[in-house]
């Protein structure tokens, strides 16, 4: 995010997944871009170096369309700039994972006073890994004890079962509308929950389920109507991990914390806008990993059939083209169900055959 000093300075901060920010500020006070860690470089869209964080935004010469913000370790957040008027700066784009979303002011908006008080978080790269690992996200659940106090929204205070929370902060079993979106180009392949119910023959299905519990959401906002909603929020989730051999025991959990500065002028609900955080955050766990992959191979070993030995046949000594097409002919068999039929090959002189699992699936049989 970025930290204005002065009070005719508007910033729109976009987190994530739909981010847009916007900036103006008058020209004789500094406007400083501040980052988290800090020391970051700024560089302009000729990847020119202007500087390092915390930045006067003032220094930006009049050229510049668009500033990169840099830092080893740390993924880079491109900000694109438009000029509204002489003494104004609009930024359209704040883009954490370089996910487009560009924004218009509404007319008159140049003269609205807003106070924000924030840096802007840089993201950890997440390390390389040699594959990725397929799995399902099961729709987010709250844990939050009935009339536990959430904070406040113009001032009054909320409940979490209040009647119209849902309506004020948004919908908690529809998040992963934005956690699957927000976990693409990472090491986790994401799917919605139900395609464990489509074919059961695949076999890149996910073995694991990560499911998010909301153990506490804390908001507390100012506006008119939820695109108008400004402030601090912060959401504590716990991470199950299932095996889909078993929905109903956790096999680990991972807390997560996850808080920040809402800024008006957007569209996207609080509990959206924190679980895709709190989902990116998931990821810079360094254990995470390692243990889905190891979950991953202990599911195999527990779901894999008796072990049996299939004795090679005899290489056959076809003598010329036709032999081998007759032969080939020969090895394959049509196996019947109930709903249609396949196709197999015989691979031992005693009776064993490969065919697809769909097949002989005996839900079909």
């Amino acid at each position: 995010m970025l930290k204005l000093k002065v009070p005719a300075a508007m910033l729109l901060f976009a987190f994530f997944l739909s981010s847009c920010a916007s900036v103006l500020y008058p020209q004789k006070e500094a406007i400083m871009l501040v980052t988290e860690p800090g020391d970051a470089e700024i560089f302009d869209d000729a990847n020119k170096k202007l500087g390092t964080t915390p930045y006067d935004l003032r220094k930006l010469p009049s050229s510049v369309k668009s500033i990169s913000v840099s830092k080893e370790g740390y993924e880079t957040s491109t900000i694109g700039i438009t000029r509204k008027s002489k003494n104004g700066l609009l930024f359209l784009d704040a883009m954490l994972l370089c996910i487009p979303c560009p924004f218009d002011m509404k007319s008159g908006a140049l003269n609205e006073v807003q106070k924000f008080d924030g840096t802007l978080r840089l993201r950890k790269k997440l390390k390389e890994r040699e594959r990725s690992i397929i799995v399902a996200i099961g729709k987010p659940v709250v844990d939050v004890p009935d009339g536990k106090y959430i904070g406040t929204i113009n001032g009054s205070k909320k409940k979490i079962n209040d009647k119209d929370i849902n309506r004020l902060i948004g919908y908690a079993d529809e998040t992963d509308d934005v956690i699957i979106p927000g976990m693409k180009n990472t090491y986790l392949e994401a799917n919605r929950i139900s395609v464990l119910n489509d074919d059961k023959g695949s076999l890149i299905k996910p073995k694991l389920i990560l499911t998010p519990t909301i153990k506490n959401v804390e908001v507390n906002v100012m506006g008119k109507y939820v695109s108008k909603y400004k402030g601090s929020s912060m959401v504590e989730c716990v991470w199950n991990v299932y095996k889909t051999s078993n929905k109903e025991k956790s096999i680990a959990q991972f807390p997560v914390k996850t808080s920040f500065f809402r800024i008006e002028a957007n569209n996207v609900s609080i509990l959206d806008a924190l679980m895709a955080e709190n989902a990116r955050d998931l990821l810079e766990n360094d254990t995470l990993y390692d243990f889905l992959i190891n979950a991953e191979r202990e599911y195999l070993a527990e779901t894999k059939g008796n072990v049996f030995d299939i004795k090679t046949p005899a290489k056959p000594n076809y003598k010329s083209s036709k032999e081998v097409l007759k032969g080939s002919i020969a090895g394959v068999v049509t196996v019947e169900q109930k709903d249609g039929f396949g196709s197999g090959v015989i691979i031992s002189n005693d009776g064993y055959l490969i065919t697809n699992y769909h097949v002989v699936d005996q839900e079909k049989m």
